[in-house]
């Protein structure tokens, strides 16, 4: 049993490295996980939307919030990172966060209540998790904070626990 939860958890973090680590001009098909799990979610009101020429489209039906499938990653136009989440429509790396979906029940291991962040990387001041606690986890995404580059698990909306506060729960 220990063998099967340790090469479990040793598959997840090889692909969430892997993930993370993709060059920008990474092709779909070089994604080392079914692309339908990639995702973007929008931080903006008013995205910067174009297509693969770099010409501006209005696109009315990307709000703020919205998640969007993003199986190419990192797409390079007139030197700006895009996404594309339509045939012919990227949108600015800068107006989105990446995301993994997932489907994890997770607990946190700290001895002390686990802090929160939210997608940007910033402190969550008013809410932590405690030691020992169980949490459900849609998504991992990868963020900046002040100690530098760290993956995050999503717990609630816009709140994520550090990868290394918690483990992965298997059933």
């Amino acid at each position: 049993m220990k063998r099967k939860i340790s090469l479990v958890i040793g598959l997840v973090l090889l692909a969430l490295i892997a993930v993370f680590s993709l060059p920008v001009k990474a092709q779909a098909a070089s994604v080392p996980y079914p692309e339908e799990y990639s995702a973007v979610q929008v931080t903006v009101p008013d995205p910067i939307l174009v297509n693969k020429s770099g010409n501006n489209i209005v696109d009315n039906n990307i709000q703020l919030d919205s998640d969007w499938a993003a199986p190419q990653y990192g797409i390079d136009i007139l030197g700006q990172k895009y996404f594309q989440i339509a045939s012919d429509e990227y949108i600015l790396a800068d107006d989105v966060y990446p995301y993994v979906a997932t489907n994890e029940i997770i607990k946190v291991t700290t001895d002390v209540p686990a802090k929160l962040y939210t997608y940007d990387g910033q402190l969550v001041k008013n809410r932590m998790l405690a030691p020992n606690t169980h949490w459900y986890s849609d998504r991992i995404m990868e963020s900046q904070t002040a100690d530098g580059n760290t993956y995050f698990l999503r717990v609630a909306t816009n709140e994520f626990v550090k990868f290394s506060d918690a483990t992965l729960v298997i059933n």
